[in-house]
């Protein structure tokens, strides 16, 4: 019996430490997984469908609104907060966005916003990125969602 407890224990122990080593890879610098205390909407909703699957959003993302772009025809207009600084997002953009999508355009306003026209298989539109007045922790995130002949399921 005291054999059982100690293995028991010992099973406890190396649990407790992998949930802690874990802790601390995703509180690491540039890996966040929630949003600062200054970042939070009132209201959040599910990744939006109209977002592109190969679209990529930084860990932690959530989103808060779709609305239909009436300037632009009904194109659809994802928003949404992402817990990363200004600089990482210009990081996000350069490296992951590029990564998953072709980039035209990338500007950039220093202190303000970063931005890039993008296309996706069968999507493409435009991602804007600014800073948070009073959170430099996270950023706005805004994205248009235009379907391309193939996004709108047409033959290749």
């Amino acid at each position: 019996m005291r054999r059982r407890t100690v293995v028991v224990t010992a099973v406890v122990a190396v649990l407790v430490a992998a949930a802690a080593v874990a802790a601390v890879v995703v509180a690491r610098d540039g890996d966040h997984a929630t949003l600062p205390e200054c970042a939070r909407p009132a209201a959040t909703i599910d990744r939006p469908h109209q977002l592109p699957t190969d679209f990529p959003v930084p860990r932690g993302t959530v989103f808060t609104s779709v609305t239909q772009n009436v300037i632009s025809h009904g194109v659809p207009l994802v928003k949404g907060v992402m817990p990363v600084d200004l600089e990482r997002a210009g990081r996000f953009i350069d490296v992951d966005l590029r990564g998953a999508a072709k980039i035209m355009d990338r500007r950039q306003e220093p202190g303000r916003q970063v931005s890039a026209h993008y296309n996706v298989p069968g999507f493409g539109g435009f991602v804007e990125i600014s800073a948070l007045r009073g959170c430099p922790e996270a950023t706005a995130l805004s994205v248009t969602v235009r379907p391309t002949l193939y996004g709108r399921g047409a033959a290749q």
